[in-house]
């Protein structure tokens, strides 16, 4: 039986412990950090662990779903009051993904991704990725009800996020200058949104 299929309830604690330990070993020594560190700092066997994750990719997919992709699918869609709505879907996305982990974890993609491709790929689509697609969705709906035109929602959700997040992130895990403080960051958004609004949505006489 699979982690896929056994029951949550049964391997979420061990699977818990794991991740944490993986986080900590990956942070400190790198991908390619071998299982059985993984093991030894989660204080389980090996073979357990290969009984509660198939390999190191799906562990580093736990990972990721645990610190981004979980809370990025929590947040929700932005509302009915564009400028509003979208400052604080903006925010909210923004607030996971200059946290201190997923920096931390965007560092490691960095320095890993040339010898291991997948994890900037898992990085990719199970936390960016998501933020944009969620948007993206909302943006239709605005455009099928006539409050905004435009062409292609995936694009322009990833322009918008890429006025705001992609900059301080980079330079965070580049340890050249900390987050933005929550005043910078809110400046920051409500220029991104202005601007984004001005190109996309529909004035009415």
């Amino acid at each position: 039986m699979t982690v896929k299929n056994r029951p949550r309830a049964e391997r979420q604690a061990p699977l818990d412990r794991l991740i944490e330990a993986a986080l900590q070993v990956w942070l400190e020594q790198g991908y390619h950090a071998s299982m059985d560190t993984i093991a030894e700092r989660a204080g389980m066997s090996k073979r357990t662990v290969y009984g509660v994750v198939r390999s190191k990719g799906e562990l580093f997919e736990a990972v990721i779903d645990a610190y981004m992709g979980q809370a990025i699918a929590c947040i929700g869609t932005p509302g009915n009051d564009l400028t509003e709505g979208l400052c604080r879907y903006v925010r909210a996305i923004a607030d996971v993904s200059l946290g201190e982990i997923p920096v931390g974890l965007l560092r490691l993609v960095l320095a890993e991704a040339k010898a291991f491709p997948e994890i900037a790929r898992l990085y990719d689509e199970r936390g960016a990725y998501k933020a944009v697609e969620l948007l993206a969705g909302w943006l239709e709906q605005q455009c099928q009800a006539g409050r905004l035109h435009v062409p292609d929602t995936m694009e322009a959700s990833a322009m918008l996020f890429g006025m705001v997040i992609p900059g301080p992130q980079r330079r965070a895990a580049l340890g050249v200058a900390p987050s933005p403080t929550p005043e910078e960051l809110d400046r920051l958004i409500s220029h991104a949104v202005q601007i984004f609004l001005r190109g996309a949505e529909i004035r009415h006489a």
